[in-house]
This record gives structure tokens, C-alpha cells and sequence, in this order.
């Protein structure tokens, strides 16, 4: 992402200098100043939604962690299991 911003902020900046006005170097330092900020926010964006990614699997195994404790639960629970333990009774 930062090697294809700097490339073109190489061609623009390069296309800008068509002649040694003072005016062109103004307009090129200026939109290096503009090139840098916006990569700037694009790696804070980045950055920004790895941080979400990470809490959000935080919160998921917080979650899970406490479904885990849940009193009544049986964690080796087969098949045959089902429906003959718990508050609800089987049918028929």
C-alpha cells in the first residue's frame, strides 16, 4: 500500500516539474504533504480494524468461556444422552 503511493507520488510529483517555476516545486511539496496524510489515515484504518479484530475474538472466548460454566451442563454429553437429563422431561 505505501510502495504504490510512494510510486505515484514520484510520477506526480515528476510530472509537476514541466518547467522550474516556484509555483510548480509549491504545488509538488504540497501534495506530498496531502500523498503523506493520506497514508497516514489509511494505515491508521488498517491498524484500527485489527484492534476490532482482536476484540472481537476476545469477546468471543470471554463468551464462551462463561457459557462453559453454565451448572447443570454436561460436557461429555453423547447422543443417547439427550433429552434424559435436564429441566425438561422426554416425551411420552
Amino acid at each position: 500500500m505505501g510502495a504504490t503511493a510512494s510510486v505515484i507520488g514520484i510520477f506526480v510529483a515528476a510530472g509537476a516539474f514541466d518547467s522550474t517555476a516556484t509555483a510548480d516545486i509549491i504545488d509538488s511539496a504540497r501534495f506530498g504533504a496531502v500523498a503523506s496524510g493520506l497514508r497516514r489515515l489509511g494505515v491508521v484504518m488498517y491498524l484500527t480494524g485489527i484492534a476490532f479484530g482482536l476484540a472481537t475474538i476476545i469477546e468471543v472466548l470471554r463468551f464462551q468461556s462463561i457459557v462453559g460454566q453454565v451448572p447443570g451442563d454436561s460436557v461429555g454429553a453423547t447422543s443417547d444422552d439427550v433429552g434424559h437429563h435436564g429441566s425438561i422431561p422426554p416425551l411420552g
